[in-house]
């Protein structure tokens, strides 16, 4: 009997503890058009609607203007980001940083690229943005990002391709005919005389 008990001793060691039931984390709540206005993103950062993939977002103006971002960062427009991290935000655009409190307290009055800033930031931010590499915006004039000398406008791809290649306002285009006929526009296209900013073919 001795021997049994024993033998059943070790049999019960070797087994270990008994496992306990798997538990499975419970599925998180799925989100309604009434949760996302009510949330606490909605109020600071303007996600207050419900997208097709049940996710709180921006989709209406009006998303953006209620929240707290667009009364002190001027941030009441909805943006498209295209860039590294695409996406829909509040951001500044047009006249929204006019009435923020960001620019009543530190003169970023300015709307560039999503942001207020002020002058120094504004010209910092259009000479690092993308957009100075291929389109000349390296400037930060008239409140907006653009070209400063036909120089910003020589050697981006808009003036390889399209022969914008000479400062026109607030933007890049082709002014004289020599840069339609060193693009490829003109070599591929047949779009070789300078006419209104833009290379076409002669009528």
């Amino acid at each position: 009997m001795r021997t049994l008990i024993a033998t059943a001793v070790l049999l019960l060691a070797a087994c270990g503890p008994a496992a306990k039931p798997e538990t499975r984390p419970a599925a998180p709540a799925r989100m309604t058009p009434a949760a996302c206005a009510a949330s606490d993103a909605c109020k600071t950062v303007g996600t207050c609607s419900l997208n097709v993939y049940g996710e709180c977002t921006v989709v209406t103006p009006e998303d953006c203007r209620r929240s707290t971002v667009c009364q002190e960062e001027g941030r009441c427009s909805v943006i498209q980001s295209t860039g590294e991290m695409p996406g829909v935000y509040c951001g500044a655009a047009g006249t929204d940083c006019a009435g923020s409190h960001i620019c009543a307290w530190k003169g970023a009055c300015f709307a560039i690229h999503g942001n207020c800033l002020d002058d120094v930031s504004a010209t910092q931010a259009c000479r690092s943005h993308y957009d100075c590499g291929t389109e000349g915006k390296c400037a930060f004039r008239d409140g907006v990002c653009a070209p400063a000398t036909d120089a910003d406008c020589e050697g981006t791809p808009a003036c390889r391709g399209e022969g914008r290649c000479g400062m026109a306002g607030t933007r890049c285009s082709a002014v004289r005919d020599e840069h339609c006929r060193a693009s490829r526009a003109c070599l591929k296209l047949g779009r070789c005389t300078a006419v209104d900013g833009e290379c076409r073919k002669e009528p």
